[in-house]
């Protein structure tokens, strides 16, 4: 599987640290872009992704965990932030929803179905 290029543009965008450098990446993987919206905030080249990296990493100079800064990106842009949002019940219920609408459908048609065939018996 070929290696992705990352956006971090210059070197002085990079952390010093390989271990810091790493921790950085893998928090900018699991963060969408808000502009792009498909990429994660390492592959964009997206001015808005640029701050994050920026502000990741300083976090991180910072001593913050991987922990800390996710929940501060998620105060700051709630869930949309994340590529994987994590589960709940508001998304369980957008989840949900198609499967339940067909399930209802395919009761009501059931039932129409049977009244139909008892009023033909009854005439």
């Amino acid at each position: 599987m070929p290696l992705l290029a990352f956006a971090v543009e210059s070197p002085q965008e990079k952390l010093a640290s390989i271990e810091q450098e790493n921790l950085a990446e893998r928090i900018g993987e699991q963060l969408r872009c808000p502009v792009c919206q498909n990429a994660n905030i390492e592959e964009s080249n997206a001015p808005l992704a640029k701050t994050l990296r920026t502000v990741i990493r300083k976090q991180v100079l910072e001593g913050k965990n991987e922990t800390e800064i996710l929940e501060w990106m998620q105060r700051r842009y709630g869930d949309f932030i994340f590529l994987t949002p994590p589960l709940s019940r508001y998304s369980l219920l957008l989840w949900s929803t198609p499967f339940l609408s067909c399930l209802i459908g395919a009761c009501l048609l059931l039932l129409r179905r049977k009244n139909l065939s008892r009023s033909q018996e009854t005439k």
